[in-house]
């Protein structure tokens, strides 16, 4: 038993009133007039043992009550371990609300992430006075975690950040055992607040050395069925102006009941420029294709939406499509081939020629197609850089001269090798046409069309990875394509030299080479997760030595940022920066340079959640003294009550008990 309110219990020397009171009508008489004596007939007759009685009994019931009124101040409790356990004012208290977009979801009268705050708030509330608290949420805000008083703890969990990107429990865990060292505190005991979507629970490697209790209240929503935006791409990921793409998005269902015709819109800068409608089945996924044309150059900003309730946040994705011209194809090579005839005239394109003597790599950074058309020899080097450019997203295009032997280096970064020479002639039988990257390029192929003729051609051993686009009539391969990081590399047979075949006087050669550019480029991505991409690659046009600034779209943000260059890609380190799904605009000095946009953690779509049981079976594994999961998962109140609040609040008895004395006391004035 213990007292919330001890220094109430000073003004119970205020039972020294009724007993002063008491003493004092001991020496007080009442004089009483009268002249006749058949008055003293009508005087109640009482002896002093029953005038003593009453004195002493209207004496208890007024220090009773005076007593009992003092006690449902103080409020009396009995103890709670748990509560035992925490208010300690050498231990540092941590209470993580996760505030991730699925904690929005609806509980049963307001969201998850209302009733983790007003959790939070009645334990902050049931604390001492002396305890020091940290917040810690998903947007790790540094104002929140630094030890601070109880008013303080309240006055940031009312003006929290409301979204978050998702986090593990171990990063969580691993950040409140570091500040309570770092703060000075003996052990850190935490409260975690969060629906505890099965993506969290990672807290088998978790090394932690002032984790002391760990406390979990999980909240359930009422309503676990949810449809979703997954991911989408393009057919081409390079935008042109005027110029037919395709766009595919993922819809996932991830419900129990099938879906039929949800409606899909595609907007760029805020005008509908398609509509389509999806049947989806129940816990199952679509793609959905929408084609489209850009009519003007520049940064557009798009988005799709879907439309389903009550989980809105992933109804929606944000991408930016810049449509460019001029797109660079540079040819490394002893001497210009066809390839310029095809390039140089087209005001799409920039060509350049680049002796393999003289080669100077810079030129290779803007690239978005690398055609190498070489008989010398590769160096190491060379085959570094066209790997990297590889790895960075452009298209290499490789035609070998004579058996190829030159390329080793090369094909072994690549995957397919060249293993023979033969000078037998002969043609291309077959056209893989149903490999996507003909999806453009062939609309209608003839039985007997006019396809490439050979004369003398390397024998090519593709690897696993690799796609075989073009056949020979000895069943070899005359063209194979592989992705090889984020670039695309294609790899031919034949050399561009006449001796070699009639490549280039027909009509094939033209779509392949301008299809071969549209699949590679240094491009950004369209659009980036929150949380997930930390350093964030920008179009290799920026070019600035000083500081660029980071500005949302009407939600008032802003950071300085600075660009670095890694293997000729310049980046951006947003790491835990970004605080909401939307468009960023990259400026210097006030102009703008590029257009980014973020989209939420597509993980927090999945309403999959973690029981009681095994929540409790993972934290076990966290390194704490203590776990304790609590299993009242429908009322905060009821939930805070199980943790910290005392059991046994005797306050409301005591005032009843207060009250009863006191009218015990008017009956024994009037009827005694």
């Amino acid at each position: 038993m213990h007292f919330q309110n001890p220094e109430i219990l000073w003004f119970l020397f205020l039972l020294l009133i009724p007993v002063a009171i008491h003493l004092f009508n001991l020496h007080r008489y009442k004089l009483t007039y009268f002249s006749n004596t058949e008055v003293l007939r009508q005087i109640e007759q009482q002896t002093v043992k029953t005038r003593k009685l009453k004195h002493r009994i209207v004496l208890a019931l007024r220090c009773l009550f005076v007593a009992a009124l003092v006690l449902a101040f103080a409020r009396p409790c009995r103890s709670n371990s748990n509560k035992d356990v925490i208010n300690d004012s050498s231990s540092l208290t941590a209470v993580y609300i996760d505030n991730t977009m699925s904690m929005k979801s609806m509980a049963k009268k307001t969201t998850l992430l209302a009733d983790a705050r007003e959790a939070a708030l009645n334990i902050v509330e049931g604390m001492g006075h002396s305890n020091r608290f940290v917040l810690i949420t998903n947007s790790f805000e540094l104002q929140n975690e630094y030890p601070m008083n109880r008013d303080e703890m309240i006055d940031r969990i009312n003006s929290m950040q409301t979204e978050g990107s998702p986090v593990g429990l171990a990063t969580v865990l691993s950040r409140a055992d570091a500040i309570a060292r770092q703060s000075g505190f003996r052990d850190v005991n935490v409260f975690l607040l969060s629906d505890f979507q099965d993506n969290i629970l990672d807290v088998d490697d978790l090394k932690t050395s002032a984790l002391r209790n760990v406390m979990a209240l999980p909240f359930q929503s009422s309503n676990n069925s949810n449809i979703y935006i997954d991911s989408l791409w393009l057919d081409s990921p390079i935008v042109q102006p005027r110029l037919s793409n395709g766009l595919h998005i993922s819809v996932v269902n991830d419900s129990d009941a099938d879906v039929t015709a949800l409606p899909a819109s595609f907007y760029i800068d805020n005008e509908l420029v398609a509509t389509a409608s999806v049947d989806i089945e129940s816990h199952g996924d679509v793609e959905l294709t929408m084609q489209f044309m850009i009519e003007s150059s520049g940064a557009h900003r798009c988005r799709v939406e879907i439309t389903d309730y009550p989980i809105v946040f992933d109804n929606d994705y944000k991408f930016v499509l810049d449509a460019k011209t001029g797109m660079k194809v540079v040819e490394i090579g002893n001497e210009p081939s066809r390839v310029a005839d095809v390039f140089a005239d087209d005001g799409q394109f920039s060509y350049t020629f680049v002796d393999v003597a003289s080669l100077d790599y810079s030129a290779l950074q803007d690239a978005q197609l690398i055609v190498l058309n070489t008989a010398s020899e590769i160096t190491s080097t060379l085959s570094r850089a066209l790997y990297n450019a590889l790895e960075a997203g452009k298209s290499v295009v490789v035609f070998p001269a004579g058996d190829g032997g030159n390329l080793s280096g090369l094909l072994s970064l690549c995957g397919p090798s060249i293993v023979d020479y033969d000078t037998v002639s002969m043609a291309v039988e077959s056209v893989a046409q149903n490999n996507e990257f003909f999806s453009d390029v062939l609309l209608n192929m003839p039985q007997y069309a006019d396809l490439p003729k050979v004369k003398a051609h390397c024998t090519i051993r593709p690897d696993a990875q690799s796609s075989i686009l073009m056949t020979l009539q000895n069943g070899q391969p005359y063209l194979v394509g592989r992705q090889v990081g984020a670039g695309q590399f294609f790899l031919f047979a034949v050399s561009l030299d006449e001796k070699s075949g009639n490549l280039t006087d027909n009509s094939l050669f033209v779509p392949l080479l301008v299809k071969m550019t549209l699949r590679g480029g240094s491009v950004g991505d369209i659009a980036h997760t929150i949380g997930d991409d930390g350093m964030v690659r920008v179009s290799p046009d920026l070019k600035t030595n000083g500081l660029l600034h980071l500005r949302g779209d009407g939600n008032g943000f802003e950071a300085v940022v600075a660009p670095v260059t890694r293997n000729g890609q310049s980046y951006i380190s947003v790491d835990g920066m970004i605080p909401s799904a939307g468009f960023y605009e990259l400026t210097d000095d006030g102009v703008g340079v590029e257009l980014l946009a973020w989209n939420d953690n597509r993980s927090e779509s999945v309403m999959r959640f973690t029981s009681v049981e095994r929540v409790n079976e993972v934290l076990q594994r966290s390194g704490a003294d203590n776990v304790w999961v609590s299993d009242k998962v429908d009322n905060p109140d009821r939930i805070v009550d199980e943790m910290v609040r005392d059991k046994g609040n005797y306050w409301f008895y005591l005032l009843l008990l207060a009250l009863l004395a006191l009218l015990a006391e008017s009956l024994v004035l009037r009827l005694m």
